[in-house]
Formats: structure tokens, C-alpha cells, sequence
């Protein structure tokens, strides 16, 4: 069960840092063109703060019948954001703090760096530093492909899926095959929110379900195992979009 945990949360975490912006001593020019590039459905300026609470789950070791819990507060910020035509890096950074006395020993936080990358109304996840010279996105996890619609769907993977040699793209449906569903306005402790879907990643081992709303970002989520029974669920509440 361990392992199951620790390699979804591996899903979810990044790496190292880029360059900043400041330092090109072109600030102005590299900025405007990343307001070019910014998506409205998804703001991501840097300075901006999503605060969640998240609650794993899991088996207590003495007794698997008997589920435990602990609560944790995990911030999401971004960092900064570099663009290079026709890219828009945009550089994440997930923290978490205990907010329960005691915390789960079989669990992974998903904590750490992680890049979106922008490419048109694509997003991509990244865990490595993209460089616009080398970053393909066919080798790239697509996270989200706007604008959405209800009944959208949309493979992570964009390998050919008549390639043997990429076994997983063929079965997309049951390896994380993404599916938007239209649920109008969404409420949660930072408030209340409009035009949100409830987006869907299809796995074997279960499902994790995305609340995301236009103009702020994912405001919910939750997984829960197939087999043995963890996963967690999260919850924002608070958003901070930095001052011009």
C-alpha cells in the first residue's frame, strides 16, 4: 500500500528551477510576452497562491479494516514565468504543512517544483526544466486542453497510439483519459464559484476527480483507490492573485 501511495504522489511533484526574469535585464519585453501567452481560463501570474486543505487516507497498519486520516495544508505558488517563443514556462512550487497532530507514515506528499508549460490553449506538465529548444510535447503530460466543454476529452499522453512501443496510449480510456463534465457554479471555503467543470483522469486503480473553475484553477479534488483502500481529498480555501 505504501508503494501504491508513493508512486501516485509521483504523478504529481517536480523538480529544479529556471532562470529568473529579472536577471535578463529584459524584464519588460520578456513579461509582456508572457501576458501574450497567459490563458484566461487558467491564471497563472506569478505571486499567485492557492491554499488547500488535503486529507489523505489510508489502512491503519495494526488493522486495515480501520481507515486513519490526517490534515495538511498545502500551498501551491506561482514562482515565476519565463516565455520563449512559442512556449510560456511557467515555474510552480507545492509545499505542505501538518495541520493534524499526527501525520500518515505511508504517505507521500506531493510537494516540491514542477513546471506548467503553455502552448497555445495547451498545458503541459513538466518535472524537469523545459528548455524551448528541446521541449517536445509529444514526450510531455498534457493536463489540460482549453477551452473546455462539456463531454471534452483529452489523452495526457499525445503518442501516436499506433505506436506498439507505447502500449499505455492505447489504452488511454483506462490510463488517464481526461473527460470534462459542465457543472456550473462550485462552492468551497474561498467561495463560491462559476463556470466550473468536474474533470475526470481514468485509471484502473481509480479515479481522480478535478473540480476546476474558469479564471481561478483547480478548487477540489479527490482519489480513492481501486484496491486497498487510500487516496485523499482536497479542498481550496483561499486564493491570493498578486497586486498589479
Amino acid at each position: 500500500m505504501k508503494r501504491g501511495a508513493s508512486l501516485f504522489a509521483a504523478v504529481l511533484i517536480g523538480g529544479v528551477c529556471l532562470i529568473a526574469v529579472s536577471c535578463t535585464g529584459k524584464s519588460p519585453v520578456v513579461q509582456s510576452s508572457a501576458d501574450a501567452l497567459m490563458l484566461p481560463e487558467f491564471p497563472l501570474s506569478p505571486g499567485t497562491t492557492w491554499v488547500y486543505t488535503y486529507i489523505p487516507y489510508e489502512p491503519l497498519e495494526s488493522n486495515p479494516k480501520q481507515i486513519v486520516t490526517a490534515t495538511y495544508v498545502l500551498t501551491e505558488t506561482v514562482v515565476e514565468t519565463v516565455a520563449e517563443a512559442p512556449y510560456l514556462f511557467v515555474r510552480m512550487r507545492r509545499d505542505a504543512s501538518l495541520a493534524s497532530s499526527t501525520p500518515l507514515t505511508g504517505t507521500t506528499l506531493p510537494v516540491g517544483e514542477f513546471w506548467y508549460v503553455i502552448s497555445g490553449t495547451l498545458v503541459f506538465e513538466e518535472f524537469q526544466v523545459p528548455d524551448a529548444k528541446t521541449f517536445d510535447p509529444v514526450a510531455s503530460r498534457l493536463d489540460y486542453a482549453f477551452p473546455l466543454a462539456d463531454g471534452k476529452q483529452w489523452c495526457p499522453s499525445l503518442n501516436d497510439s499506433k505506436n506498439p512501443d507505447k502500449p499505455e496510449v492505447l489504452y488511454c480510456e483506462a490510463n488517464g483519459l481526461r473527460t470534462a463534465v459542465a457543472i456550473g457554479d462550485y462552492e468551497t471555503p474561498a467561495g463560491s464559484f462559476t463556470e466550473c467543470y468536474q474533470i475526470s483522469e481514468a485509471f484502473l486503480s481509480g479515479g481522480v476527480i478535478r473540480q476546476f473553475c474558469s479564471g481561478i484553477g483547480v478548487v477540489a479534488a479527490r482519489y480513492d483507490h481501486g484496491g486497498t483502500r487510500f487516496g485523499f481529498e482536497q479542498t481550496l480555501v483561499s486564493y491570493t492573485v498578486p497586486v498589479p
